[in-house]
């Protein structure tokens, strides 16, 4: 997509995209933990790990219809809200996330 066409867009652009993709049916999404190897860097997201490793399906997400709009934007994702026996993980770039959502929030006037 050009610059000018994201220029384009609503503000609600991705919420109507969501709308439109369940109104033709349902959407899912495995959550899948990817076990790292000895020798994996994990502190670096960056990294690549070059061979395949053991993942586990933790669950899955199924989004049968929209729910308002108005309650999804009142809502923020902290992903450092982490259940207890959870660490965060290793890579620097994790602590950001939550001031990065925190913003986001802020920024739509909530």
């Amino acid at each position: 997509m050009s610059d000018e066409e994201m220029q384009n867009l609503s503000d609600d652009f991705l919420y109507d995209r969501m709308v439109h993709v369940v109104m033709d049916g349902s959407v899912e999404w495995s959550l899948k933990l990817v076990v790292a190897a000895v020798d994996d860097e994990v502190g670096d997201p960056t990294v690549p790990w070059l061979e395949e490793r053991t993942e586990l399906l933790l669950g899955r997400i199924q989004i049968n219809l929209p729910d308002a709009q108005a309650g999804s934007l009142r809502r923020v994702f902290d992903p450092a809200q982490m259940p207890q026996g959870v660490d965060a993980p290793l890579d620097q770039g994790f602590e950001l996330r939550s001031v990065a959502y925190a913003e986001s929030y802020h920024q739509r006037g909530l």
